[in-house]
This record gives structure tokens, C-alpha cells and sequence, in this order.
């Protein structure tokens, strides 16, 4: 009988270090996954505004090329001022993107990144010219 009474305490310090055991690795995942959450939700605040803004860069300024075109064609649909509004609104996102921003639909965060902002850097530096062209462009248009 005693024989008996130790095989069950063994059994017995041997499931408690098996639950022990599970506990600490369902505790670990349960750790790891907060983690992993709450980086995600830190990813998707930081970059989530800068594909919005970049998406938004590409959209006004090719909404600005167009339009342009099509006004100096003879449109009369659309306004020149139109099309510098487009080109203010992708140089407002190229701006929120060197300097941080917020506006009513969007709050983004600076980028950090030298080799991008460098990019950015250059983005901007180009739709400048093209506004100089456009107004340019324009100018002949008129006279």
C-alpha cells in the first residue's frame, strides 16, 4: 500500500510540473501576443498616414497634370487655380511628410529616415518645377 502511495506522489509532482510547465508557456504566448498587438497598433499609426500621404501626393499631382492638360486645351470646365490647389494639396502631404501634420482626415508623423526624406526631398523639389512650368505653360496659353 505505501508502495501504491508513492507512485501517486510521484504522479502528483509529476502533473504539477506539467501544469506548471503549460501555464508558463500559455503565460509566454499570452506576453507575446500583447506585444506583437501593441507594435502592430504602433506600426499601423506610424506608416498607416504616410502611404495615405503618399498615395494623396500621387493623386493631386497627377489630378493637377491632367487637368492642366485638359484646360490648356480649351476646357473650360476647370479653372487654373483648380489645378494649383491640386498641386498645394500634394505639397502639403510632401510637407506633413518632412515635417509631421495634421489636418481634418489625417495626422502624420515626421519620417526619420534620412534616405527618405531625402526622396521626399527630391519629390518636392520637382513638383515645385512643375508648378514653375505649368505657370509658365499658362502664361504663353494666355497671351
Amino acid at each position: 500500500m505505501q508502495c501504491l502511495m508513492k507512485i501517486l506522489q510521484k504522479f502528483k509532482k509529476a502533473e504539477l510540473k506539467i501544469y506548471l510547465f503549460l501555464v508558463t508557456v500559455m503565460l509566454s504566448i499570452i506576453i507575446a501576443m500583447i506585444y506583437i498587438y501593441i507594435e502592430n497598433e504602433d506600426i499601423r499609426k506610424r506608416y498607416s498616414p504616410l502611404v495615405e500621404a503618399t498615395e494623396e501626393i500621387q493623386l493631386q499631382s497627377a489630378l493637377a497634370h491632367l487637368w492642366f492638360e485638359e484646360l490648356i486645351t480649351g476646357d473650360t470646365s476647370i479653372s487654373i487655380n483648380q489645378v494649383y490647389e491640386y498641386l498645394e494639396l500634394a505639397q502639403w502631404n510632401i510637407n506633413a511628410m518632412l515635417t509631421g501634420g495634421t489636418n481634418k482626415d489625417i495626422s502624420i508623423i515626421a519620417i526619420e529616415n534620412t534616405e527618405l526624406q531625402n526622396e521626399i526631398i527630391q519629390i518636392k523639389t520637382e513638383l515645385k518645377n512643375y508648378k514653375i512650368i505649368t505657370k509658365k505653360r499658362w502664361e504663353k496659353k494666355k497671351y
